[in-house]
Parts: C-alpha cells; structure tokens; sequence
C-alpha cells in the first residue's frame, strides 16, 4: 500500500510541483473546502430528516455513503489541525527538543482520535 501511495506521491509532485511550505498552505485549503463542504451537505441532510433522538442519528448516519464522508471530514480536520498546530510549534517553540516532543505527542494525538472515528462510525 506505500509503495502505491509513494507512487501517487511521486505523480502528483511531477504535474504540480509545489514548495514545501506552499504544499501544506493548499493542503489546508483543499481540507477547508471540503470542510465546507461537509458541513452544508450534513446540514441539508439534518434539516431534511429532523433527527430528534438517538434512533433518529443513528438513522442519519446509517448509510455507507455518510460514514465515508464523515471519515473524510474527520481526517481532513485532522490535518487541517496537524498543519495549524505544527506551524505554531515551528514559529514559537524555539528549542528542536521540545518541539518535536510536542509535535510527536499532537501526531499520536491526532492518530488516536482517527481510530476513534472509526470505531464510533462502525460500531453502531
């Protein structure tokens, strides 16, 4: 599976080369888009199906299509947040050290709450 997305990687850096820097700043806007996104297409479906109880959400996030798009909303506000956070720590935390401490334990962070989207989306 890395060997394939290394390859995407790779083919994607060849058509749109992008600096370093540059490559997280459009990340983060792709991610706000589809943030965006998410958000109006859950609101429409909220107002249209009107859910009032725990039967009602469980409803509402029932079919495939909406766990899948609630997973990539979780996962694009996690590197969204992941691009945020890392660069506060890169223009305010001056000692390498505790940067990489504090970037390490956001990544675990970020990972864990990954795996609990997850679980919460397919456990019901």
């Amino acid at each position: 599976m890395s060997e394939v997305l290394k390859s995407f990687a790779n083919t994607v850096e060849k058509f749109f080369p992008l600096p370093y820097g540059l490559r997280q700043w459009v990340g983060q806007r792709f991610t706000a888009v589809l943030m965006v996104l998410y958000t109006l297409s859950f609101a429409v479906r909220f107002y249209l199906s009107g859910p009032v109880g725990f039967s009602e959400w469980q409803k509402l996030f029932e079919p495939i299509w909406m766990k899948l798009w609630t997973l990539a909303f979780m996962v694009a506000l996690f590197y969204h947040a992941w691009v945020g956070v890392r660069d506060i720590f890169m223009d305010y935390i001056g000692l390498l050290i505790l940067r990489l401490i504090l970037q390490s334990v956001v990544i675990m962070v970020l990972v864990a709450y990954t795996f609990w989207v997850i679980d919460i989306l397919w456990s019901y």
